[in-house]
């Protein structure tokens, strides 16, 4: 780990952190930017064991309708990686009826497959449990209906619970079921214990290599029995380790409207609309890092600083810039450069509900189709459709198979705000860095983009200190360890965090009952099963 920089009183972003970087050069070619900053492969020795740090977890299909877990990871080395975990089911629970007896395990089973005739066989399995409610002391037997597909658990719930099941006059009366609106995923993860940040390892000839044409990410496929992952432990209370991940921050700058009178007599200009205002900067800064929490004041210096700027823009000091005569291009090149840099984190402030949806929107205007695909899945695009109705959280598109950390919903989230009591980058940065952001404001925006290079170089210089703040204060807020343990607390995705709110009431209280209890149905609480995104 180095010393971050510490700007002294009146020292520039330009003199005090950027000058001290190696010279790169400026360009407006066509840079394949895997060449200088690509992902070096791992080498595969399916005679050793596998094992890599977990990252995100996404639910699939495979081509028979069974339910599949894609486990994006780094290894040891940093590499990414992608585990296709195909053998897991979901299942739930139903009170075992009066007079039911285990030879009618397998009729029962043929008999609610009856109901999907054209879904092939729905119930893969039926077994019988003894378990308490909740934290009762009596026992009671339950039916537990293993499901094939993990889509259908409410159809096959529905047949059992609402009284279309007549199997020998034993369900008489609709009962409630048990565990039957836990996603997919939580219940993957509560069996398993495989969740964000744990090492997993898969002993040597127990998995299988993916061959690239069949790959459907882009990064290094395996393929293994829920079975066979262990998760093992790398970490105490006081030491917690991290495979080398790559960090990218990001920040974009667009153009203005002009003022408009406002009711008091002054002239404001308005926010940016993605409709009319074009995208004329993209600032980024990508960094390794090999630890979850940074040390006080510290943080590894990135390794490339660059910013895709519209028309030409003059040479900056220990930064790379891309120049591009129109909109268009920046923006392809720009969804191309995260894709070759692949990073594991994509950090911004403010990024989730601003950036990304604002060059989403530009890039349909545009008609770049392939724009979308800045995740880590191949035909997986992410859209932004919803123009006029209010934006929340559970409409934010994000990087599939990569972190998405938004550093402004992280320090609202642990109420932090400014000296103020603000939740601006200026504040927050005051605050917890001693910094703030560089001198331009948003009236000055239109005259430095029409001005010359020079002028384009103040804009930029003031597009990458924004992603310099937000990668700062991604460590000074201890970003990362945060979402960490709330995963673990609640054993959801990465991303569920960063995106929705008051997921504990349900997800709590499935961990800590664990392999004793059923849990009742938590369907009282449908905004935590609803669809989120689309992919």
């Amino acid at each position: 780990m180095v010393s971050a920089k510490k700007l002294k009183t009146g020292e520039s972003f330009v003199s005090g952190v950027l000058e001290h970087l190696p010279a790169m050069p400026t360009t407006n070619a066509e840079n394949v930017y895997a060449n200088d900053f690509g992902r070096k492969p791992l080498e595969v020795d399916r005679s050793k064991p596998l094992v890599f740090q977990v990252l995100e977890l996404e639910e699939g299909i495979d081509d028979e309708g069974h339910g599949l877990v894609h486990v994006f990871g780094a290894s040891e080395d940093g590499c990414p990686l992608m585990l296709i975990i195909h053998t897991f089911k979901h299942y739930f629970y139903y009170p075992r009826p009066e007079g039911f007896k285990i030879e009618d395990l397998d009729p029962l089973r043929e008999y609610l497959n009856g109901h999907f005739p054209d879904e092939g066989n729905v119930i893969g399995g039926i077994e019988i449990h003894r378990k308490s409610v909740q934290w009762a002391t009596n026992k009671q037997e339950f039916l537990k209906i293993i499901l094939e597909s993990h889509s259908m658990v409410r159809r096959a719930r529905d047949v059992i619970k609402f009284g279309r099941c007549d199997y020998r006059g034993l369900f008489k009366e609709p009962k409630l079921t048990y565990e039957s609106d836990v996603p997919y995923l939580t219940r993957f993860m509560l069996d398993t214990k495989v969740v964000p940040f744990a090492w997993v390892e898969i002993d040597a000839n127990k998995y299988e290599v993916v061959e690239e044409t069949a790959r459907k990410s882009t990064c290094l496929e395996f393929s293994a029995s829920s079975e066979d992952v262990k998760v093992i432990e790398r970490q105490n209370r006081l030491t917690l380790t991290m495979a080398p991940l790559r960090f990218l921050s990001f920040d974009i700058e667009t153009m203005v409207g002009e003022p408009v009178r406002q009711w008091d007599g002054k002239y404001k200009r308005p926010f940016p609309k993605a409709e009319t205002e074009p995208v004329l900067q993209i600032g980024c800064t990508v960094s390794r890092r090999t630890s979850i929490r940074s040390l006080e004041g510290t943080t590894e210096p990135p390794f490339l600083r660059c910013v895709f700027a519209l028309d030409k823009c003059a040479d900056i000091p220990g930064a790379r810039v891309y120049w591009f005569s129109d909109e268009k291009t920046l923006l392809k090149e720009w969804s191309r450069f995260v894709r070759e840099i692949d990073p594991d984190v994509v950090l911004g402030f403010n990024s989730l509900k601003f950036d990304l949806p604002y060059l989403l929107q530009r890039a349909r205007i545009l008609g770049l189709t392939d724009f979308g695909k800045l995740g880590r899945f191949k035909e997986g695009t992410i859209t932004y459709l919803q123009d006029e109705r209010p934006r929340s959280w559970q409409d934010v598109p994000y990087f599939v198979g990569r972190l998405n950390v938004d550093v402004f919903h992280c320090a609202f989230r642990k109420n932090c705000p400014g000296p103020d009591g603000k939740f601006t980058l200026q504040s927050i940065s005051e605050r917890f860095l001693g910094d703030g952001k560089e001198g331009v404001t948003a009236d000055m925006i239109p005259d430095l983009q029409k001005g010359d290079p020079n002028t384009r170089k103040t804009l930029a210089i003031y597009c990458m200190k924004d992603t310099y703040l937000a990668q700062q204060l991604c460590d000074k807020l201890d970003s990362i360890h945060y979402y960490m343990e709330m995963v673990r607390k609640h054993h959801v995705p990465f991303v569920w965090l960063t995106v929705r709110e008051n997921t504990s009431q349900v997800t709590n209280r499935l961990r800590e009952a664990g392999e004793r209890y059923i849990v009742e149905d938590p369907s009282s609480h449908p905004y935590l099963y609803s669809p989120m995104y689309t992919q």
